[in-house]
Order: C-alpha cells, then structure tokens, then sequence
C-alpha cells in the first residue's frame, strides 16, 4: 500500500460517511461501494483506475461509525465557539475520521492532520472561511489532548 492508496481512501471514507449522514437509513457497506465507483469515474487519470486500500478504507469508515457518538463528544470538549451541529456535514466527518485515527488506529498525528487539512482544502474550503486551518486546529487539539479509547 501506499501513500495514494491511503489519500484515496481518506477522501471516499469522508464522502461515504456524508451520504450517510444525508440518508442514515442506507445500508453503509452499500454506499461506501456507489462513493468508490462515483469517485473513480470523476477522477480517472487517461483510463487508469483510481488506487485505494480497501482494509483501510473499511477500517476508518466503519471504525468510524462504530464509535460516533464518542467521537463527537470528543470534537465538542474542543471546540470553542461552535457545537458540532453548527459545522459543515463535510468538516464534521473530516474531524470525525481525523479523531478515529488518533485515537483509535494510533497513525502518526502529524500524518493524520496533514492528511485531512488537505482533503478540507479541497472540499471544504470556502469564501471568507478557511476550514482547513479550523480543522487543523481542532485536530492538533484532539492529538495533544489525552483522549483514550472508549
């Protein structure tokens, strides 16, 4: 596996877990296949398939999903001015997926952090906010904090 493999399951797992958000009575497995097949088809590079690890890309989603509701209180105890309901459904899950593997999969935090600012700048960014400086504050928070395993 490498790099790219991981990048592409990052910003899948992020759009999975949206949809599901969106319709939460979807069968996960299932939208997690229709992300990987719409992804693939708007970002093919000259008929070359789109490289992901599927253990990761599982791993994190349903990881993920399977501990949401600590996550989030997780995300609550640092955020200062907001409530995790005011964030963007994207910004929500990108910290969602960023805080499961801190906490959960043990990935070097510099890494993660990295990883998920840079998947904000391209899918969260917008005029007069920069959510990538948001996400990454809030995640730094998250990797110096002492959160443990539920």
């Amino acid at each position: 596996m490498n790099f790219q493999e991981r990048t592409n399951s990052r910003i899948i797992a992020m759009m999975a877990l949206y949809a599901y958000e969106i319709n939460k009575e979807s069968d996960l497995e299932k939208t997690i296949n229709v992300v990987k097949a719409n992804y693939n088809l708007n970002l093919r590079d000259q008929d070359e398939e789109i490289k992901y690890d599927e253990k990761f890309l599982k791993e994190i989603t349903l990881g993920t999903i399977d501990k949401i509701n600590y996550l989030d209180y997780v995300i609550s105890l640092v955020l200062e001015k907001y409530t995790i309901d005011a964030l963007s459904c994207v910004d929500r899950n990108i910290l969602r997926l960023g805080a499961y593997e801190i906490i959960y999969m043990h990935n070097p935090k510099q890494v993660v952090i990295n990883e998920f600012v840079n998947v904000a700048k391209v899918y969260s960014e917008i005029e007069g906010f920069n959510a990538s400086k948001f996400d990454n504050a809030i995640l730094d928070k998250i990797a110096n904090g002492n959160f443990k395993e539920e």
